[in-house]
């Protein structure tokens, strides 16, 4: 288990289907964020003590986001390198809005990530991360085919 931690939340190699982006990547971050929010409302952190937590952090949560977002990237097709844009377009956007909107952007990226479909099967980046499963399923109708091909000929 330890493994799987240390490669789904760090390396950007390989490839992340939408189920597990979402279940282990966003929501975690997402209710990490919430937490630490309510910690620092709760416990009255100084502006100081919030930014020091902040830019502790941030880097690290930074990297979990890249490392997510490229091999999600990975699953549809498309190089990691576009995780560059992903990461800069909304926070240069995020200038140009009202302080109230400034998140939106980020938002939708996060959204857009999640939504497309990987390919099925192997593409450049490695195997598809649902593999087993329809490896399995595929078999199975191999099999059930065969048998049904068996008692015809009887």
């Amino acid at each position: 288990m330890p493994n799987f931690a240390a490669h789904f939340y760090f390396s950007p190699r390989g490839r992340t289907g939408r189920q597990a982006y979402w279940l282990f990547g966003v929501i975690p971050l997402f209710m990490l964020g919430l937490l630490l929010g309510f910690a620092a409302g709760y416990f009255r952190m100084s502006r100081d003590t919030l930014l020091i937590l902040l830019g502790l952090l941030t880097p690290l949560a930074l990297w979990i986001w890249i490392a997510l977002g490229s091999r999600r990237l990975h699953d549809i097709g498309v190089s990691a390198w576009w995780m560059m844009a992903v990461c800069v377009v909304p926070v240069l956007i995020s200038f140009l809005m009202p302080e109230r909107w400034a998140q939106l952007p980020a938002l939708l990226a996060t959204v857009a990530l999640g939504l497309p479909q990987g390919f099925t099967g192997s593409n450049r980046y490695g195997p598809d991360p649902n593999g087993e499963k329809t490896d399995r399923a595929e078999s199975g109708a191999l099999r059930s085919n065969k048998s049904l091909e068996r008692t015809r000929e009887r």
